[in-house]
């Protein structure tokens, strides 16, 4: 074999290869393509599924308006509804939180949940299936100092997050700070004590 020859040979050998390698190098990629639409495609069945068994819920506040005098404590009622459309139930799964934000806290303290509790305690044992509701307490509003100016307050901005799932509610609620009953009880009576002075002066021959 001539010294070209062997050289021809040589470089026939190299080419060869690098064919091999390039062949394995595009087989190699060509399995992680495959196994990564394999999971991209698990990935969206799994979130058509999810989407089609989607759990429909909102919730409203029992009380639109609240008249109360300036020391009054205030429990903020609601209920929780799972939509006769939804197609499973309303858990407590992973927890419940929420929002309660605005310039009714300028003037009262807001605490979650009923009294002794905070708000997720009420859905430890929560089970709701389409078609039920289920009443709780957001939290309770208690006046700053004591008291509050007469004026009203709110809506301030809420919402409710079941399962890292937020919903606003369906409605907004206001407080409306009266006075007291008893001042104002002493002031009818005092006009008509004023009145009644008035009238048995303009009597008086």
């Amino acid at each position: 074999m001539t010294a070209d020859c062997a050289e021809n040979a040589d470089m026939d050998l190299i080419l060869g290869q690098n064919r091999v390698g390039l062949d394995s190098r595009s087989q190699n990629l060509q399995t992680c393509v495959t196994t990564a639409m394999k999971k991209i495609a698990g990935f969206l069945l799994l979130a058509c599924a999810c989407s089609h068994a989607a759990v429909d819920w909102h919730w409203t506040f029992d009380q639109t308006l609240y008249a109360v005098a300036p020391t009054d404590t205030i429990t903020v009622s609601a209920t929780l509804f799972n939509n006769s459309s939804s197609d499973g139930n309303v858990v407590f799964g992973v927890g419940v939180g929420g929002t309660f934000a605005g310039d009714m806290q300028h003037y009262y303290n807001f605490h979650w949940g009923p009294a002794g509790q905070g708000l997720s305690q009420q859905f430890y044992n929560l089970n709701l299936a389409p078609g039920e509701s289920f009443l709780f307490v957001l939290g309770i509003l208690t006046p700053i100092n004591g008291s509050v100016p007469l004026g009203t307050y709110g809506p301030d901005y809420a919402d409710l997050s079941i399962n890292s799932s937020s919903r606003r509610p369906d409605n907004q609620f206001q407080v409306v700070v009266v006075p007291e009953p008893s001042v104002v009880a002493l002031m009818c009576i005092a006009g008509i004590a004023f009145m009644g002075t008035r009238f048995r002066r303009i009597a008086k021959p």
